[in-house]
């Protein structure tokens, strides 16, 4: 059986995120690269380990990956790329159909903190998927607020407040 592509061995693929422009350069993504890795709970090397702890003072970055992470990062940083970029793959590479049943809509959801902030995710996200031509014949349908693949999986980007998600609609309660 093939092995499922980390977000790596896509941002290290020519043909995948590896085609994007911005990492023509990738030595210049290093900490990031870092951040996915144990975002995802991926192998580090000795040097990623040492990235790893000058940022975040942890000796060891958590196994299996994280559910959870919160990372601070100054303005132009890269967070709305790098958010899009890990909601496309998720979308294109993970397979979530043994975990769901009849009547249920598969979404994958990014929550961005204002409606502006969404926009610009998206933006990206779109751009990602229509950049590379793997993903591009991914997708079924492009609205205005979401894409949905030719996998049934829907892309969302969101605005969240303390309230709840705003924007999500019935289909993410199983019906279509």
């Amino acid at each position: 059986m093939k092995r499922q592509p980390t977000i790596i061995d896509a941002i290290n693929n020519p043909k995948l995120f590896g085609s994007l422009p911005r990492f023509k350069k990738l030595q210049t993504w290093v900490a990031w690269l870092v951040v996915l890795k144990a975002i995802f709970g991926l192998s580090m090397t000795a040097d990623d380990l040492v990235v790893f702890q000058r940022h975040t003072g942890r000796i060891s970055p958590p196994i299996g990956g994280s559910k959870e992470t919160y990372l601070i990062v100054g303005r132009r940083g890269g967070k709305s790329f790098i958010s899009a970029l890990v909601t496309c793959f998720i979308a294109c590479f993970i397979d979530f159909k043994p975990f769901i049943t009849v009547g249920e809509t598969l979404a994958v959801m990014c929550l961005a903190r204002d409606k502006d902030q969404a926009r610009i995710v998206f933006r990206y996200v779109k751009a990602i998927l229509n950049h590379v031509p793997a993903l591009r014949s991914m997708i079924a349908d492009q609205r205005a607020d979401e894409i949905e693949l030719t996998t049934g999986v829907i892309i969302m980007v969101k605005a969240s407040d303390f309230g709840g998600v705003r924007g999500a609609d019935n289909r993410l309660r199983g019906r279509r």
